[in-house]
């Protein structure tokens, strides 16, 4: 065997299914074109309840009436192509887009026992995305084909096994156009091997080109040339609700399979995500965008998910949301070796979720890293963006300049001073409550007058009786124990 057929029944109805996993035990049809469509496919539960296909939607409440429509998405279809190629190329690199739904892998080059194991592996994949396939095996693409029609979930067909099959394989399952199962079934023909026993002149004779076809592909004669699927070059993922929404949870469901799809087309395609772009349609209102900075590029969903989970649990909307849209800008996976005395962040994507947690909290602007601003008003500083990548070590400074230090309250007591010609003489505070000894004082600093903020304020450096060297400041009327000095 040479050949895989990677398919997915019911492609369509499963495509649209996946987003709605509360409706996989419901009777479920799917129209073909649009709303005023017939039946193009439906669910085991609407079969039983005896819907066919072509019934317009009226004809299938009439007989189901618990029925539930839904029409065909194709941007529901294309996102599940798109995963089905990923994973068919994890099985072998020569991977063609047959059609919607099926894919066929050229095993040629592939160790034996990959080939046992990665069809079952292939067919877990899918299942995480909601997905439920079957692979066939065998020695060209058409038996390969013919194979995953009966293959429960995978099935392998060669050698002396091939005749076999194809005896007991019935034409209704063959997928051939009406016309010719109709001819074959008035022959008396009713399985493939039936068929293949006709000479091919014969076949040719009385049902022209597309009887040798398929003779051809009975026979295993085919010379079809596999045309391997492109790799991905734009990863976004979206999707427009049926019902809009109004909790969070059905929202992270379909942002953690968007992420899961993303992930697996970017690990296909040998690439990491350096940047993601999120955007919330709502009703009647202007859509919501958010870009999120990765620390690191990552191709593991579960740090894109918790990334996006922490920014979505603190999102508050008056309106409900109709779709939601995920974009990954990609770019090549660099790797680096670690130095022995590395000081970067072990694992910055934890670093960050661990920041966006904080942030949620105290605010956006209250978390980073404080840097002084070139100003002369005293603790005046602000937030940078913290960095995790290694920095270079500053150079140490002098030596501290002479004097005792000046240990700071945060934030300064709030106190009361009774003044004497001019100089604080006593403080009444929480930290401090004596008559001064001495005082030294005042120095006054101002600044910024060109502002709304600006501001002027007065230090003294006093004694108190019994020991101990404080500083006060005023600022307008208000006095507080700023510190006290070692």
């Amino acid at each position: 065997m040479t050949f895989a057929v990677i398919r997915i029944p019911g492609f369509a109805l499963q495509a649209v299914l996946r987003l709605e996993p509360g409706l996989s035990r419901r009777a479920v049809v799917l129209l073909g074109d649009g709303r005023r469509g017939g039946v193009w496919q439906m669910s085991t539960p609407a079969v039983r309840d005896g819907v066919e296909r072509g019934m317009t939607a009226a004809q299938v409440l009439a007989r189901c009436p618990g029925a539930i429509i839904r029409a065909r998405s194709f941007s529901a279809e294309e996102s599940v192509s798109r995963i089905l190629i990923s994973c068919s190329r994890s099985f072998a690199p020569r991977v063609e887009a047959t059609e919607p739904g099926l894919c066929t892998v050229d095993l040629r080059g592939v160790l034996p026992r990959h080939r046992a194991e990665h069809p079952r592996r292939i067919l877990r994949q899918l299942a995480q995305f909601g997905l439920k396939g079957r692979v066939g095996l065998a020695r060209t693409p058409a038996l390969a084909r013919f194979v995953s029609l009966r293959a429960d979930p995978v099935l392998e067909v060669d050698g002396e096994e091939e005749e076999v099959f194809l005896r007991t394989f019935p034409l209704a399952l063959a997928e051939l156009s009406p016309s010719l199962e109709a001819r074959l079934t008035e022959w008396g023909i009713t399985s493939l091997g039936a068929f293949r026993r006709l000479s091919r002149q014969s076949v040719g004779d009385r049902l022209g080109k597309e009887g040798q076809d398929l003779w051809d592909r009975v026979r295993g004669r085919d010379s079809c040339v596999l045309r391997p699927a492109s790799l991905p070059e734009t990863f976004e993922e979206n999707v427009e609700f049926e019902t809009p929404l109004e909790t969070l949870e059905p929202l992270l469901f379909y942002v953690r399979r968007f992420v899961d799809q993303l992930a697996l087309r970017l690990a296909d395609a040998c690439r990491a995500a350096e940047k993601v772009i999120l955007e919330l349609t709502r009703e009647h209102a202007p859509s919501l965008r958010r870009e999120f900075e990765l620390p690191e590029p990552t191709t593991r969903s579960e740090i894109l998910f918790r990334m996006l989970g922490t920014h979505l649990e603190s999102l508050k909307s008056e309106r409900r949301l109709t779709g939601v849209s995920l974009r990954v800008i990609p770019c090549p996976i660099q790797s680096k070796q670690r130095e022995l005395f590395d000081a970067a962040v072990r694992d910055p994507h934890h670093f960050a979720e661990t920041l966006a947690r904080l942030a949620a909290v105290v605010g956006a602007g209250n978390v980073g890293s404080p840097r002084l601003t070139p100003t002369h008003r005293p603790d005046a500083f602000c937030m940078d963006t913290l960095n995790t990548e290694e920095k270079d070590r500053p150079e140490t400074a002098g030596p501290p300049p002479p004097g005792p230090a000046l240990r700071r309250f945060r934030p300064p007591f709030p106190a009361r001073v009774r003044m004497r010609d001019g100089r604080p003489r006593s403080v009444a505070s929480r930290v401090l409550d004596a008559t001064l000894r001495d005082v030294r004082g005042p120095w006054r600093i101002s600044g910024e007058w060109w502002r709304q903020d600006r501001w002027s304020r007065e230090e003294w450096d006093v004694e108190v009786i019994g020991g101990g060297l404080y500083r006060l400041v005023r600022e307008g009327e208000t006095w507080s124990v700023e510190g006290m000095y070692d």
